[in-house]
């Protein structure tokens, strides 16, 4: 049966009983339909204080046990409005990963597990830095020990909403990225 926990956090919000009760029922429709996979769910909510453009935000990392890390994020002036979308996201992308691995195409590694830390820790508010001194605005560690193939990379590029992947290649064993190439298709870096 899944695993049906779903930590939600924010920033500049006020978790009230109503809206994360909407985050909850939301996300667990989703989560439900997927009762063969064990599943963390962690939800971050932000709202922008940029008053010329008061964005809410919704960002969700399902952690799948012995899978993949599947993250979404959504951004409109409402943000229950947010949250149903990025929970929409979240279901395409689950529905993605079990349809292929149905077809065969996750069969080079049986399981393969990488964590993500709660995107929510306090730290990821903006803070105006000058452009003279830059700094880590957020920081995230992933579980990098067990090495996949090149191919698992490539599909785990759309798990998650970034333009990069970074793996260890079980060939190698060492440290890769793939990434989205703006002319289309996929590279890899690798160390020298």
């Amino acid at each position: 049966m899944a695993q049906l926990a779903t930590v939600t956090t924010g920033t500049n919000i006020d978790l009230t009983d109503s809206l994360t009760t909407h985050v909850e029922e939301t996300f667990e429709g989703v989560l439900g339909k997927f009762q063969n996979l064990k599943i963390s769910n962690n939800v971050y909510l932000e709202v922008s204080k940029n008053a010329a453009n008061p964005l809410h935000t919704c960002e969700t990392t399902m952690t799948i046990e012995n899978g993949p890390t599947i993250r979404s994020k959504s951004s409109s002036p409402d943000m229950y409005g947010s949250v149903t979308d990025c929970a929409s996201k979240a279901k395409r992308k689950l529905r993605k990963f079990k349809d292929r691995f149905r077809r065969g195409h996750h069969k080079d590694v049986p399981s393969f597990t990488f964590d993500d830390p709660d995107d929510s820790s306090p730290d990821d508010a903006y803070t105006d830095a000058s452009p003279e001194t830059p700094e880590v605005t957020k920081i995230k560690s992933f579980d990098l020990s067990r090495p996949i193939p090149l191919s698992e990379a490539v599909w785990a590029l759309d798990y998650v909403d970034h333009d990069f992947y970074v793996y260890r290649d079980d060939k190698t064993n060492e440290i890769n990225v793939v990434y989205k190439r703006n002319g289309g298709g996929v590279g890899v870096i690798q160390p020298e």
